[in-house]
């Protein structure tokens, strides 16, 4: 019998809240792990009040992944062991169906997902055990559409996706880095996959960071061998130049898209979190950094208009939440958390 747990929803009080039906900065984190499991997923968002709510999950073996479609629902998604679930939390703060549901295809256990929401549902992406990219879609109530597979051979990190907002049917970018920490994209235009594209930079870490703007290209972040942040657009099939933002930084960026802007944060080799904002377009749009006065062992910054919101974990394993439209921070009572990933949304 699959070990179930509880997911549990934590909204904390800060400023004044969204009405359902309009998108909400939420995070999710892993907590009570044990055995390597990054542990059971908890979420926390901003509100009015205090929220609990619970939900069967089974225990994760990778960070959640999320994403919010234009009415405020979050999707999650995770590994467990080698299966892909899904969950739902809805704009009512309820959970879809009363908890997760198994996205129906085996993954290797060292895996994660990463999961892009719209309009009518969301896309979920993973890769094989021989590098592979595969890619389903999840629709409320709980129907999935089908695993396909998009080829390519990436060993060494697991794939992002990015939807196009607004697309029908939906369209959606996919990165991936190779063994020899080269960047990839693939694009998918809603009816076809235009191939794995070679974006000519290598990233430092693991992590990359991507986003899809108001102008539908998606921007890639990462963090290279001398500590500094870079960026570039991708515009479909296309793989555009790489900007440098500098900075000398301990944590891979992370970005997000916000009233027509591309927000970034990273950490500092004390935890100190600084954020930059870098315009749309094709040519160097990159801004001073700003630091935020906090200290986060991984900042997630998220769409919280007209700027951002940032979610993170301390080296004490208290969790904070920055509010950049009232410049504050504000600390967040929850379980105590197993890991120090916090996944956003919307991004």
């Amino acid at each position: 019998m699959r070990r179930l747990s509880l997911l549990i929803v934590v909204a904390a009080v800060a400023y004044a809240p969204k009405m359902p039906g309009a998108q909400t900065p939420t995070a999710i984190f892993g907590a009570g792990g044990s055995g390597g499991a990054s542990g059971i997923p908890y979420a926390f968002g901003i509100t009015s009040f205090f929220y609990p709510s619970e939900a069967p999950a089974p225990v994760s073996s990778s960070n959640p992944s999320v994403a919010q479609d234009p009415l405020g629902d979050t999707y999650v998604a995770m590994m467990s062991g080698s299966e892909v679930w899904v969950g739902v939390l809805l704009n009512t703060l309820q959970w879809n169906n009363g908890g997760f549901v198994q996205a129906g295809r085996v993954f290797p256990p060292s895996a994660a997902t990463s999961i892009g929401a719209y309009a009518a549902g969301s896309v979920i992406v993973a890769r094989d055990s021989s590098g592979g990219i595969w890619w389903n879609t999840f629709a409320l109530p709980a129907t999935f559409g089908g695993w396909r597979n998009l080829g390519g051979v990436f060993h060494s990190t697991d794939p992002i996706v990015g939807v196009v907002p607004g697309s029908n049917p939906v369209s959606f970018y996919i990165v991936c880095r190779d063994d020899s920490n080269s960047i990839w994209s693939g694009y998918w235009n809603g009816t076809s996959f235009g191939g794995w594209q070679h974006g000519g930079a290598q990233a430092a870490g693991s992590t990359i960071s991507m986003t899809v703007g108001s102008d539908n290209a998606a921007y890639v972040a990462i963090l290279d061998s001398s500590n500094s942040v870079w960026m570039a657009q991708v515009q479909q099939n296309a793989f555009g130049t790489w900007f440098s933002g500098g900075g000398n930084f301990s944590t891979a960026p992370s970005v997000a898209a916000s009233n027509g802007g591309i927000y970034v944060a990273a950490a500092d080799s004390g935890n100190g979190v600084w954020t930059a904002a870098f315009a749309q377009g094709s040519t160097n749009g990159w801004g001073a950094w700003a630091p935020l006065g906090g200290r986060l062992l991984s900042p997630q910054i998220k769409a919280d208009p007209p700027t951002f919101a940032v979610a993170g974990m301390d080296g004490a394993g208290s969790l904070w939440w920055y509010n950049d439209n009232t410049a504050t921070w504000k600390f967040v009572s929850v379980p105590s958390p197993s890991t120090a990933a916090v996944a956003v949304a919307p991004r």
